[in-house]
């Protein structure tokens, strides 16, 4: 019988002198050439600002070929505590753990990074591993948004129901109900910064899961959501936080 601990995957990005970022993989299976999607959950100062930023930016993302795909402003509130809530979110998809740190040890990205750090307020983060997708409605390949559906999503902490089981139950809830579970991802890798030999500092991450769901009407989501079904799902994770999402233009 094998009992030894299973080894997680982890690479190290040098930043600048005496600071650097480790990557650390928190599911043992997580590959370094698995890909992984970065979840942006955050407030901005300046929205003009972090546009900006955006632009500049994506060149960074593009050259290890990474595909920003998802990106919306967080418009109503359907559940949750308001400390939960975010302004953005943006999920960007990268090859695996070794592309997004090559983009992080890049100088041109760590200087756009810096007008970020201005941009915006309240930034959590989380490297995630895709759980589930209706293949009739992958929004994850589009490049416009001409289908002007109704978006809400759901981030989740792991509670009483592991991520997989808060995913599995809400995708079969959601079928009952005519609404798309569009994007699906639990929390795979964190993120530690550390400078010299000081203790490594985690950045903030609020939530373990998250879903994307799309449908037709506003109705489908406020029947989903007043389901016991969906209504017992919320009091077995550790939090939710639900809203409805504008979606916005890559």
């Amino acid at each position: 019988m094998n009992n030894s601990t299973p080894e997680y995957t982890s690479v190290t990005a040098s930043i600048v002198a005496g600071i650097k970022v480790r990557i650390t993989a928190v599911d043992h299976e997580l590959a370094k050439d698995q890909a992984v999607y970065a979840l942006n959950w955050f407030d901005t100062r300046w929205l003009w600002l972090y546009n900006l930023y955006n632009i500049l930016a994506t060149r960074s993302v593009l050259k290890v070929a990474g595909v920003p795909f998802f990106k919306a402003r967080v418009d109503r509130t359907l559940y949750g505590k308001a400390e939960d809530r975010r302004a953005v979110l943006l999920i960007v998809r990268y090859p695996g753990l070794v592309s997004f740190k090559n983009m992080m040890e890049s100088r041109y990205f760590q200087i756009m990074s810096i007008v970020r750090g201005i941009a915006v307020k309240e930034f959590t983060f989380g490297l995630s591993t895709r759980c589930d997708v209706n293949d009739r409605n992958q929004f994850d390949v589009q490049t416009s948004i001409e289908n002007k559906g109704v978006y809400v999503v759901h981030h989740f902490s792991q509670g009483e129901l592991s991520n997989d089981e808060v995913i599995s139950l809400a995708k079969d809830i959601a079928n009952q109900s005519n609404v798309d579970v569009s994007f699906a991802s639990k929390v795979s890798a964190r993120l530690y910064s550390q400078k010299n030999d000081e203790t490594p500092v985690p950045v903030k991450t609020i939530m373990t899961g998250c879903l994307v769901f799309q449908t037709d009407s506003q109705i489908n989501i406020d029947k989903m959501l007043e389901k016991q079904t969906y209504q017992s799902l919320i009091t077995k994770t550790g939090s939710s936080y639900i809203a409805t999402l504008k979606r916005i233009a890559l």
